[in-house]
């Protein structure tokens, strides 16, 4: 570990080869995208990289990775989650009282987006549920609509 606590690249590189793959598998079962996938596993060992101070053995380097990997394939799911919101209804402002029927019809939709976060398997499901539906645009156009989350 001191090797790599001092910054040596063979010591970053020896422990991609070592926990790479697995770090890899862990965050496909989450994203299930493989190009996202990898970047989410770069982005992971830059971290650590830059984080690599602060860790003092192994078994502490193994439970950073897998944080951060979990951190980060929440936040690409938050973040895709609500691009797909914005995009399928072209609009970002709350809803009110005066907002257009065409609007409230587009709401309307948003079930399909609340069925999908359903087949999320198991106790994955609520933490999805919560990183993508966290931000108030997505609550209030819940809301709207007169749909629990909960």
């Amino acid at each position: 570990m001191e090797p790599f606590r001092e910054g040596e690249r063979e010591a970053l590189r020896w422990i991609y080869n070592r926990l790479g793959s697995s770090i890899l598998f862990f965050v496909m079962s989450i994203v299930r995208k493989k190009s996202a996938a990898d970047d989410i596993v770069v982005k992971v060992f830059y971290l650590l990289f830059h984080a690599r101070a602060g860790i003092q053995t192994y078994s502490d380097m193994q439970k950073w990775l897998y944080q951060a990997a979990r951190d980060l394939c929440f936040d690409y799911l938050r973040k895709k989650w609500k691009n797909r919101i914005r995009s399928f209804f072209g609009w970002k402002a709350p809803i009110t009282q005066y907002t257009k029927p065409a609007v409230v019809n587009k709401l309307e939709n948003l079930q399909f987006i609340l069925e999908e976060i359903e087949k999320v398997p198991g106790h994955r499901r609520e933490w999805v549920r919560e990183y993508i539906l966290e931000s108030e645009e997505v609550r209030e156009m819940l809301r709207g609509l007169r749909i629990n989350i909960r």
